[in-house]
C-alpha cells in the first residue's frame, strides 16, 4: 500500500470521506507532494494550504461554478446587486482569431474563463499575434483536473476580452480580500505587477500585518488606504458569503470599485514560505 493510500485509510476513520471524495483526495495529495513536498493536514488544518485543500473536498457548492467562471462573473455579482461593479466584457469567444482586432478597445486584458494565470495584457492589435498559440493551448487544458479544483472542469472553456483601465497598459493594483465564512480577514495589496511586483498585507483598518504571503513578490511597507476601503470590504463580504473561504479581487478605477474575479483555491493551496502559515492562524471556521 502506498503512503497516500495509507493516509486515505487513516483519514477516512476521522473525516466524512467516501468513494465520491477518493479521486480528488488522491489527486490533491499527489499534487501537494510534488509542489511543496508535504501532504495537507485535513484532520486538523493549521496552514493556509491545509484549509484550501480541505475546501476542495468539503466545501463543494454549486455557486462555485458560476462565481469562478470569469465569463459569468457579472451573472454571479448580479445576485448581490453588484453587476455594475464588474468590468464590461468586450468579447467572449472560443476562437481568438475570429475577432476583428480593430473592434477591440486597447489596452485590454485577454484571459480564459476556466483557469488561472492565463491573462495577457495587450496594448495594440499587432500584439495579439504573440498570444494566439498561448490561448489555443490554454483552451485545451483540463485545468480543473490538475489540482482538484473541480469547479473549473464544469465550465465550457472560453476566452474573455476586457478593457484594461490602466492607461500605461500594465495591470491595475490589486486589492485581494481573503474572506472566511463571508467576512474579510485581511487584504493582500499588490502593485507594480510584472515589473518588480510588490505586496503588503494589511488588516481591515489598513495596518501592515508584517508578513509576505506570496514568496514570488517583494515585501513593501507602503499602503495608502483608499477612501473606498470600507465599501470594498462590504463588497468582498457579500461575494464571499456562500463559501467557507474565498478570495475576492477588487480594483479601483477613478474612485469606482470593480470586481476582477472570485477565487476559491488560490495557487491551488500550494504556497510556500512562512506567510501561508501566518494566514492559516487567521482561517478559523467549522
Amino acid at each position: 500500500m502506498s503512503d497516500i493510500e495509507a493516509k486515505w485509510q487513516s483519514d477516512s476513520q476521522t473525516l466524512p470521506l467516501d468513494s465520491r471524495h477518493r479521486d480528488i483526495y488522491l489527486l490533491l495529495h499527489r499534487r501537494s507532494k510534488e509542489r511543496i513536498n508535504r501532504y495537507p493536514n485535513l484532520v486538523s488544518p493549521t496552514t493556509y494550504n491545509d484549509y484550501i485543500n480541505w475546501c476542495k473536498l468539503f466545501d463543494q457548492r454549486e455557486e462555485a461554478i458560476v462565481a469562478c467562471d470569469k465569463a459569468r462573473l457579472r451573472e454571479y455579482a448580479s445576485t448581490f446587486g453588484l453587476q455594475d461593479h464588474v468590468f464590461k466584457q468586450q468579447f467572449v469567444t472560443s476562437d481568438l482569431e475570429s475577432i476583428d482586432r480593430n473592434q477591440i478597445e486597447y489596452p485590454c486584458v485577454i484571459k480564459c474563463n476556466h483557469d488561472s494565470g492565463s491573462a495577457r495584457f495587450i496594448n495594440r492589435p499587432s500584439e495579439i499575434n504573440g498570444v494566439v498559440a498561448h490561448f489555443k493551448d490554454r483552451m485545451q487544458r483540463k485545468y480543473g483536473i490538475i489540482g482538484g479544483e473541480w469547479q473549473y472542469s464544469m465550465m465550457k472553456p472560453k476566452i474573455v476580452i476586457e478593457r484594461n483601465y490602466n492607461p500605461t497598459g500594465q495591470p491595475l493594483a490589486d486589492y485581494k480580500f481573503h474572506c472566511v465564512s463571508g467576512k474579510a480577514i485581511f487584504c493582500q495589496h499588490i502593485t507594480d505587477r510584472g515589473e518588480n511586483t510588490k505586496e503588503i498585507n494589511v488588516d481591515l483598518q489598513g495596518n501592515d500585518l508584517g508578513f509576505l504571503f506570496d514568496e514570488m513578490f517583494t515585501k513593501t511597507n507602503i499602503f495608502d488606504k483608499p477612501d473606498q476601503y470600507d465599501d470594498m470590504i462590504d463588497i468582498a463580504n457579500l461575494l464571499s458569503s456562500p463559501f467557507k473561504y474565498a478570495r475576492i479581487d477588487l480594483y479601483l478605477v477613478e474612485g469606482r470599485i470593480f470586481v476582477g474575479e472570485v477565487t476559491l483555491h488560490p495557487r491551488g493551496g500550494y504556497y510556500t514560505g512562512q506567510g501561508q502559515v501566518e494566514v492559516g492562524k487567521m482561517m478559523k471556521f467549522d
